[in-house]
C-alpha cells in the first residue's frame, strides 16, 4: 500500500478468493509469506461493498469513469514493470 497507515499486505489479506490471481510487488510478496494468514475473505464482504458501491454512485461518483482510469494507468504500470524486467533479463544474457 502507498499508505503507510494501512497494513503492508492490506490488498492481499482482502482479496483471498477462490479463482482470483493477486499480483504483488516482491516486497508485498515477502510480508505476505511473513505475517498473512490466509482466510477467505472477499465473499465475505460483498453485501457491504455493494451498500457502499450505491452510496459511492448516490453521491455522484462516476464508477465507469474511475474504473477506466484505474484500467489505463494500472497497465502502464505493469508494462513499465515488465519492460523493466526484460532489461535485467537482457543484461543478465549479456553478461552485464
Amino acid at each position: 500500500t502507498k499508505n503507510p497507515a494501512y497494513s503492508d499486505i492490506l490488498y492481499v489479506e482482502e482479496l483471498i478468493a477462490p479463482d482470483t490471481v493477486n499480483t504483488m510487488p516482491e516486497a508485498t510478496l515477502r510480508a505476505a509469506l511473513d505475517h498473512l494468514a490466509p482466510r477467505l475473505t472477499l465473499e465475505a464482504g460483498m453485501a457491504a461493498a455493494e451498500g457502499h458501491l450505491a452510496a459511492l454512485a448516490a453521491a455522484g461518483v462516476d464508477l465507469d469513469a474511475v474504473t477506466a482510469r484505474l484500467l489505463v494507468e494500472g497497465l502502464a504500470s505493469f508494462e513499465r514493470d515488465f519492460l523493466k524486467l526484460l532489461g535485467s533479463i537482457g543484461e543478465a544474457l549479456a553478461g552485464g
